[in-house]
């Protein structure tokens, strides 16, 4: 038996190596191009990058305003009492217990914004029945993204534990640009403290929606995104979701409606969605993140979101005519049953 069990361990090394030794796009560009790739305000066709994110910011707050006069909100309920920004907002617990529970989790590049400038998904999925967590966590540089993993497990974990009393029949995760690596590694790596624990969620928790994520975080390590973040090239890898797909997909991918582990039928589905005017760059990782979703038997779905950019694919999640905002409820029920 040990024997088997050091035999496995060795092949999934070689695996991991193979992925971390591939031939990488981003390993070409000049620094200016990489610093320009990972710039998303750069590449919106609708405002300049001079007051892009400005813009995006108003936006957010003046919808999460509205949000929350809308629909029923239990707000800043503590998931760690021991962090400065441990809190979680909870919207529509009025709804059917049954209800499917939506968490999300923003961006920023894990060290920008909040959960109070995240409520714009809300009012088209409460009009869903689909009761929504929005998780709030530290920010860098603070705390590193390492942290802000731990952090965000521990929010997973209380947002099922509330789906699970409710008796909810199913809970996805969702996350926007670094808030998609959050979701994707919170399931991906080990668990190494208790009260972080998620596995003991693993028949409720059915589906993982990013927009606009990002799943291999070396090519930030010489741009000005990691002026905050101080990760190693080595440190960035082992926090990427790219590297982890295979042990996804070993924990979840069989779980759930009877599955038994291991991939195949059952389980956790995925739904990667990113914008037509993200850079290529952010388009490149969805897709390779999808397609190794695939490799290793996930059931998933890939979105391209025409005239859209980095920051209105979720903004726009307030208005029912925006395509996320139509496919995410099939998506989230699809998962959970119906």
């Amino acid at each position: 038996m040990e024997k088997e069990r050091k035999e496995e361990e060795r092949k999934k090394k070689e695996e991991e190596e193979e992925v971390e030794e591939e031939d990488c796009v981003w390993k070409k560009f000049s620094h200016e191009e990489l610093e320009r790739q990972y710039s998303p305000s750069r590449w919106s066709r609708r405002l300049g990058e001079d007051v892009i994110i400005e813009r995006h910011v108003e936006e957010a707050r003046g919808r999460s305003g509205e949000a929350m006069g809308r629909v029923g909100r239990r707000g800043d309920l503590v998931y760690d009492s021991s962090l400065p920004r441990g809190k979680l907002d909870v919207y529509g617990e009025d709804l059917d217990g049954a209800s499917p529970v939506l968490v999300y989790v923003h961006g920023g590049y894990w060290q920008e914004l909040n959960k109070d400038l995240s409520a714009y998904l809300v009012p088209p999925l409460y009009q869903a029945s689909i009761v929504v967590v929005i998780i709030g966590y530290d920010l860098a540089p603070l705390v590193g993204v390492k942290d802000i993993v731990q952090e965000v497990r521990k929010g997973v974990a209380w947002a099922c534990e509330l789906a699970k009393g409710r008796g909810s029949v199913g809970v996805v995760l969702s996350g926007w640009s670094a808030g998609g690596q959050l979701v994707t590694q919170v399931l991906s790596e080990e668990e190494e403290r208790s009260g972080e624990e998620v596995n003991p969620y693993r028949d409720l928790i059915r589906g993982v929606v990013t927009f606009s994520g990002i799943f291999d975080l070396r090519p930030l390590v010489t741009t000005y995104v990691n002026d905050a973040l101080k990760l190693t090239s080595e440190e960035a890898w082992a926090l990427s979701p790219l590297r982890s797909v295979g042990k996804l997909a070993k924990r979840w991918g069989g779980v759930g409606r009877g599955g038994g582990g291991g991939g195949g039928g059952g389980g956790l589905q995925i739904f990667v969605i990113v914008a037509e005017e993200d850079s290529p760059e952010f388009i490149r990782q969805s897709k390779e993140y999808y397609q190794a979703c695939l490799g290793e038997g996930l059931r998933g779905e890939f979105l391209v979101v025409g005239k859209t950019d980095h920051f209105s694919i979720v903004c726009d999640l307030f208005l029912p005519t925006h395509l996320p905002t139509e496919r995410l409820p099939k998506f989230i029920y699809s998962c959970c049953g119906d």
